[in-house]
């Protein structure tokens, strides 16, 4: 039996194969196949099924202020 994931972004994250004797899913996985995804269009799931559309998944932001010290922080400098 094949379930779907479902990102944290609400699109289709890919397929897992588990036995049929498998009673519960995982949480942010379905039953529900995505239909046929064709060249240029993401699977999204809506609560309740699959809907398609042209819109790429948002990228998340990797822009993270790091420190020269290598932490992120507002202040350079060492408290004593």
């Amino acid at each position: 039996m094949n379930i779907y994931k479902i990102k944290a972004n609400k699109y289709f994250g890919g397929t897992i194969i588990v036995p049929d004797s498998v009673r519960g899913i995982p949480l942010f996985t379905t039953r529900t196949a995505p239909p046929e995804i064709p060249e240029g269009h993401y699977a999204i799931w809506n609560g309740r099924g699959w809907s398609l559309t042209t819109n790429a998944p948002p990228v998340p932001n990797s822009n993270i202020d790091v420190d020269s010290d290598g932490l992120s922080g507002d202040s350079d400098s060492d408290s004593a």
